[in-house]
């Protein structure tokens, strides 16, 4: 990594309230995206976190969502957010956290501590926007 890419992780790590955004993409069937700053290639969203960010996206009104979306995502309330997910509890192998969206349940895995390392956010503020 450059010095550049480490000040950027660190930043990252230091500041909990910072906005990050993804661009979700399916290979096959699965959701998946990939956030170069921290490392992090073709992590796969599972156990219904991928179909409540489809629900999401098409909630949103995307119509080309099978061609990717962008999620921005933050622990603090910003403007313009479309959804909250908020936690609910860490699993049982303290590994992934499960968080409540639309009133249903989803898991996050591990890679979700690479963005908060300091514990899992109670709140996930969360907006959908179309590839263009």
């Amino acid at each position: 990594m450059t010095t550049e890419e480490n000040y950027e992780v660190e930043q990252i790590k230091k500041h909990n309230n910072s906005l990050f955004t993804v661009f979700m993409y399916f290979d096959g069937p699965l959701l998946m995206f990939n956030y170069e700053p921290l490392q992090v290639f073709r992590e796969q969203m599972v156990m219904n976190a991928d179909k409540l960010l489809i629900e999401a996206a098409k909630k949103k009104g995307i119509e080309n969502w099978k061609e990717g979306f962008y999620v921005t995502f933050s622990s603090t309330y910003f403007p313009d957010h479309d959804a909250c997910a908020n936690w609910i509890s860490t699993d049982d192998s303290d590994v992934g956290d499960w968080y409540e969206l639309f009133k249903q349940h989803a898991w996050l895995c591990p890679c979700l501590r690479q963005f908060y390392p300091e514990a899992a956010p109670l709140h996930l503020y969360i907006k959908v926007s179309p590839k263009s």
